[in-house]
């Protein structure tokens, strides 16, 4: 079983322990604040009060045992960063760490970050692009400009059938799930919930103004069909 330590239990490392507690692993939190520690006990594995900047007290509490560790501390950069280093030192395999502007993602990746997250950076590009385009109800960043998106189907598309679109020769992207929404009530403002999902969609299916597909693609290309009437 996957063992991973959250470090800072602030709104963010709160909200990545809960959900990581719904899953299959061992959690090991930790914070310097008594009452942040004590919040989350029940949830995890092991809830320690330790100054995560202290190497051996990250040893005693069985860190070198861990396969990966989330730094979250977002205001302390100081703390956040040598902690990372700490992390690097112990041997710790998979280090995410939080960064707050582009030098201490730079900081971050020298001390021996893994991967680097930027919560305010990440959110403000999500909601730039969503206001934008309208169609796009979200979207993950893979890699070498490739993203995975959930995107309404255009007016344009509606009766039409995957095949008929031609997404992969005419749109260079890829259909890999088919979403079918509904409304939860029957004001115009209630919100939509998925009814149905298509995991294995062929060219026969036919699209409604009600579904959502699931693409994979360069931005730019999803971009365009997003911006479709």
């Amino acid at each position: 079983m996957k063992q991973i330590a959250v470090i800072g239990i602030g709104d963010f490392g709160y909200n990545l322990i809960e959900t990581l507690s719904k899953g299959d692993a061992q959690i090991i939190a930790i914070d310097i604040d008594k009452a942040k520690v004590a919040k989350v006990k029940d949830v995890v594995t092991h809830a320690v009060q330790l100054d995560s900047t202290n190497e051996s007290a990250l040893m005693e509490a069985g860190f070198a045992d861990i396969d990966a560790a989330v730094v979250c501390m977002g205001k302390d950069i100081q703390d956040n960063i040598l902690t990372t280093t700490l992390l690097k030192r112990i041997g710790i395999p998979e280090i995410i760490s939080r960064a707050s502007s582009s030098i201490h993602e730079q900081i971050l990746r020298e001390v021996g970050a893994t991967r680097i997250i930027n919560p305010e950076k990440d959110m403000g590009i999500r909601l730039g692009r969503q206001l934008l385009f309208s169609k796009l109800e979200d979207f993950v960043d893979l890699s070498q400009g490739f993203v995975l998106a959930d995107v309404r189907v255009p007016k344009s598309f509606v009766g039409k059938t995957i095949g008929n679109i031609k997404f992969r020769t005419k749109y260079k992207v890829n259909v890999i799930a088919l979403k079918k929404m509904k409304k939860v009530g029957r004001r115009a403002n209630d919100q939509k919930v998925v009814q149905e999902y298509n995991s294995l969609p062929t060219a026969e299916d036919i699209l409604d103004e009600d579904s959502v597909l699931v693409l994979v693609g360069q931005q730019d290309d999803i971009d365009r069909i997003a911006n479709l009437d």
